[in-house]
């Protein structure tokens, strides 16, 4: 069973450089590409432990996860319109 990383508490966010959090972002995404594009079918129904959610299948992180970038991409995008930062 593989262990999700614990993410960084929320204060550091606001405290983090300047594009610090897309960069972050998109490392972890590319990790995430190479990981789920080497998986064969059986090994989808691998576990892992969620430090919120407890025990998943790895079938079940993947939707999940492509929700959460979206949804964060959202609030990334609606705080660029707001502050006219183009």
């Amino acid at each position: 069973m593989a262990v999700a990383p614990v993410p960084p508490p929320l204060h550091f966010w606001g405290t983090a450089r300047d594009g610090f959090a897309i960069s972050h972002r998109d490392g972890l995404y590319q990790r995430w590409t190479a990981l789920f594009g080497s998986l064969a079918g059986e090994q989808w129904n691998r576990h892992m432990a969620h430090p919120e959610r407890g025990v998943l299948a790895l079938v079940a992180t993947l939707p999940m996860q492509v929700w959460h970038g979206i949804h964060h991409t959202a609030h990334i995008a609606g705080l660029r319109d707001r502050m006219n930062w183009r």
